[in-house]
């Protein structure tokens, strides 16, 4: 066949079931007959495709859609009006960025017709429809619909009538951009990287093109390994490829094992985990739970394999299961009917396991929140929490969500049925944020999780910038909680910091300093009526500053004390008895001058006059800051012995001091 001529098939129409009920957490379907489906999650929500066996008249597949909350909104059942595309099943979708549905039947007849792909909106309506030719006279196999994100385009992996693998691209109209035919080589599965690239898993072999369906490389598995059927590889941003392999001993497949490899960008082998004994030869679904952790899916026996140790941690056995639907979570296994659906809380990638398996049709029609336990029913409640993780690029970067649920369990007339209530906790806080500060307050964000604040906001947090009390009602899909947070602005003065000198000795100037991280939103004003964020005092006293921001008005007041005049630091003036002119070592003694701490401001008056031995006046000086450098009339004076007299008029702070002095000084040589 050449794909290049790809039949437009308008055969292909629904008809509508409307559906309108409110479902528990665990919800029944009635209408799936169980064959394995296809979810994708929506940001509200999420659609969920099933396929039907042959034995189902004219049927080829259902999709119904879901509320966030569980809430069946409707579902559409796709019937062809005739039994010749009646085998169709498996469906298997994706969603591209522009919220539109593309839908990949694969015929599984012993004798294949084809595939057909179908695009449709999200409200369940057929786009276009196109058939496309598969093998006379051969069993079927399952092709993949794959997203190129970067170019906008999707790409068909199939196999044609010649029993080999044609990778096929087109527009999202449906028009035929290009193909690549593999010769030699049938594919079991393939995805796509995030550079586009895209891998295809063979028996043995797998094989690398390029975005423009250039061959990049083709590897082949060495020894008695090969690739499990449909199993579909998880590739990460840095190009590695892990796929399941199996090893069969015997004819009658009747003992095998499976193991995870490991392959480089380049298509090389890196390593393969523990082997593990298998039970149901047959598809495996591999998913990545963790940033090194992988489970690998044998129907019902889940394998969880560490990738840093290639060890196999653990196995969960899901054969008690028989019928029914395996659920696993972080605190508890169970098992659920298969037409029950874990509604409103599907993940992508769970962390912990949960898949479909068997077909059963249950009688009853279940609804948790109708249902009147009666007190002879046999109960048991606890408590279960459901960890799930969002992946971005299947490489190490994830975001990790969890809900917490109580579960019960009750056994009415000797049937057991599960219900879960969502349990949302009261997160009642009290904040003390500072002046100006906009805080976010909240409670945690739960998926599919309604919010209404006193405020009119609907998000889990709000910001605020001003004392009170905020009150946010929570709705889990119909489980109520109300949480109160109170907030209440400190003083002004709480959130700054104040600073002074005190005590210091008389005449020297105490500086006032307040302290923030306000930069130019604060507003000062001294005593003084300065309005800087410091300032100088003389004296001892209370000094009162007025403080405003962002509207807060607040009042500081420091207290201000000095040291007695008589204590000997505090002694306002030192006068040396001694000077050398010609030292080369003390230059502050070169000069002779009285020593002081306070600033020239503080001397109302000041005199100084030295005198020799016979009574000749050789130096005078009203300035506190110059001195006699031992000359008289540009002659150097000879050493010995000179009087002076230093007298002074202090304001220390309003206080006057004076006093006068006379004394003996020695010039040295």
């Amino acid at each position: 066949m050449q794909y290049r001529r790809i039949i437009i098939f308008l055969c292909l129409v629904f008809s509508l079931v409307e559906v309108k009920a409110q479902l528990s957490f665990l919800s029944k379907i009635d209408s799936f007959p169980g064959e394995a489906a296809e979810m994708i999650p929506l940001p509200e929500g999420f659609l969920f495709f099933s396929g039907y066996p042959a034995t189902v008249s004219d049927t080829v597949f259902s999709l119904t859609r879901f509320d966030k909350c569980g809430t069946l909104d409707w579902q559409r059942v796709f019937r062809t009006g005739t039994d010749q595309f009646n085998s169709f099943s498996k469906p298997e979708a994706i969603l591209d960025r522009n919220n539109e549905l593309f839908v990949l039947l694969s015929d599984l007849a012993e004798e294949s017709k084809g595939y057909n792909l179908v695009k449709l909106d999200l409200n369940g309506a057929i786009i276009w429809s196109y058939y496309l030719h598969g093998v006379e006279n051969s069993p079927g196999s399952k092709g993949n619909i794959l997203y190129n994100n970067f170019r906008d385009t999707i790409v068909l992996t199939l196999n044609n009538e010649d029993g080999f693998t044609s990778v096929v691209r087109i527009d999202k109209d449906g028009s035929f951009i290009d193909q690549k035919e593999i010769s030699g080589f049938r594919h079991h599965s393939s995805n796509m990287d995030n550079q586009g690239n895209i891998i295809l898993l063979g028996d043995t072999a797998v094989v690398k093109l390029n975005s423009f369906l250039d061959l990049e490389w083709a590897k082949r598995l060495n020894g008695t390994s090969f690739f499990v059927q449909q199993n579909k590889p998880v590739i990460r941003a840095t190009g590695q490829i892990h796929a399941v392999v199996v090893d069969t001993f015997g004819m009658d497949l009747d003992s095998f094992y499976y193991s995870m490899v490991s392959i480089d960008k380049n298509g090389d082998l890196q390593y393969s985990t523990d082997r593990i004994r298998g039970r149901d030869f047959g598809d495996i679904e591999l998913l990545q739970t963790g940033t090194n952790n992988f489970v690998f899916l044998d129907r019902s026996l889940a394998t969880t394999v560490d990738n840093l140790t290639r060890s196999i941690k653990k196995q969960t056995d899901y054969a008690f299961c028989e019928d029914t639907v395996a659920f696993c979570s972080s605190t508890m296994n169970l098992c659920m009917d298969n037409s029950l659906l874990f509604g409103g809380f599907y993940y992508d990638h769970p962390d912990s396991v949960t898949f479909y398996q068997g077909k059963t049709d249950p009688s009853l029609n279940l609804n948790c929140k109708e249902k009147n336990i009666n007190p002879l029913d046999t109960i048991v409640a606890s408590e279960l929490t459901l960890d799930s993780i969002h992946f971005e690029l299947n490489d190490y970067a994830f975001l990790q969500d969890t809900l917490v649920f109580q579960f019960i369990h009750f056994s009415p007339s000797g049937q057991e049925f599960p219900c879960f209530n969502a349990i949302v906790k009261k997160e009642d806080n009290e904040q003390k944020p500072c002046p100006c500060e906009v805080i976010s307050v909240g409670v945690t964000w739960l998926k599919s999780a309604e919010y209404l604040w006193n405020t009119g906001a609907t998000s889990n947090s709000i910001q605020v910038d001003t004392s009170g009390i905020y009150v946010v009602d929570v709705n889990l899909c119909g489980t109520e909680q109300r949480s109160t947070i109170k907030v209440d602005y400190k003083a002004l003065t709480s959130c700054l910091s104040f600073a002074d000198d005190s005590p210091l000795c008389p005449g020297i100037p105490t500086s006032l300093k307040v302290i923030h991280n306000y930069d130019n939103l604060l507003k000062t004003k001294w005593f003084d009526g300065t309005d800087n964020d410091s300032t100088s005092v003389f004296k001892a006293g209370q000094y009162l500053v007025d403080l405003e921001a962002c509207g807060w008005k607040d009042q500081f007041v420091f207290d201000i004390t000095y040291k007695s005049i008589e204590e000997e630091e505090c002694i306002p003036v030192k006068i040396p008895n001694a000077f050398i002119p010609s030292s080369t070592t003390y230059e502050d003694n070169k000069v002779f001058k009285i020593y002081t701490q306070l600033d020239i401001s503080a001397f109302k008056k000041f005199s100084m006059v030295i005198f020799d031995r016979w009574g000749e006046k050789v130096y005078e000086t009203e300035d506190p800051f110059m001195g006699w450098d031992g000359t008289f009339r540009n002659s150097e004076m000879p050493p010995g012995a000179y009087l002076y007299n230093i007298s002074y008029e202090l304001d220390l702070g309003g206080e006057i001091y004076v006093e006068s002095k006379n004394g003996q000084l020695l010039l040295v040589k």
